[in-house]
C-alpha cells in the first residue's frame, strides 16, 4: 500500500512541477547555438555538428546528441526535480544548473562516446583515432541558453 501512495504523491507532485515549468515559459536549450561559425567557413557550427549526428556521404552517422540524451534524460529530471526545490522553486536558476549540468554531459560524450570508427585514410589525415575531434571547435563550442518558450 505505502508504494501506491508514495506513487500517487510523486505523479501529483510531477504534475504540479510540469504546470509550473510551463507556466514559467521558460525552456533551456543545450548545444550549438545561433552565431557559432567554424573558422574560415560560412558553415555553422550547427550545421558541422548535425552532419556528424546524422552521418553524409560516406561519414557515417556519430549520435552524439542522442547518446548523451539517452543517457543522461532520467538523471537530468531528478536533478531537475532537486535543484528545483534547493532554489526555492526557482525556475531560472534551475536551469542554469541543469544547463551547466547538460553542456558537459555532451562534451563528454563527445570525448567519450561510442562512435563508428575513423577510416585509416581519415586516421592518417588527423593524426589520431578520435571521432568528433579535429580542431575541437565542436567540442569547445557547445553551450546552453534559456529561453522564452517559441523564440
Amino acid at each position: 500500500m505505502k508504494v501506491s501512495i508514495e506513487k500517487k504523491v510523486n505523479e501529483k507532485l510531477a504534475n504540479k512541477l510540469k504546470k509550473m515549468i510551463d507556466d514559467s515559459k521558460k525552456e533551456l536549450r543545450v548545444g550549438f547555438l545561433e552565431g557559432s561559425y567554424y573558422p574560415d567557413s560560412d558553415k555553422t557550427t550547427a550545421e558541422v555538428a548535425a552532419l556528424n549526428e546524422y552521418g553524409h556521404e560516406e561519414v557515417p552517422p556519430r549520435p552524439f546528441m542522442k547518446q548523451t540524451i539517452d543517457a543522461n534524460n532520467k538523471k537530468w529530471m531528478e536533478i531537475f526535480e532537486k535543484k528545483l526545490k534547493d532554489f526555492d522553486y526557482n525556475i531560472e536558476k534551475t536551469l542554469n544548473f541543469l544547463g551547466l549540468i547538460a553542456m558537459g554531459n555532451v562534451k563528454e560524450t563527445i570525448l567519450k562516446g561510442n562512435f563508428a570508427p575513423l577510416s585509416a585514410e581519415t586516421i592518417k589525415k588527423k593524426g589520431h583515432s578520435k571521432p568528433l575531434i579535429d580542431t575541437t571547435h565542436m567540442l569547445n563550442s557547445v553551450e546552453y541558453e534559456i529561453k522564452n518558450k517559441g523564440e
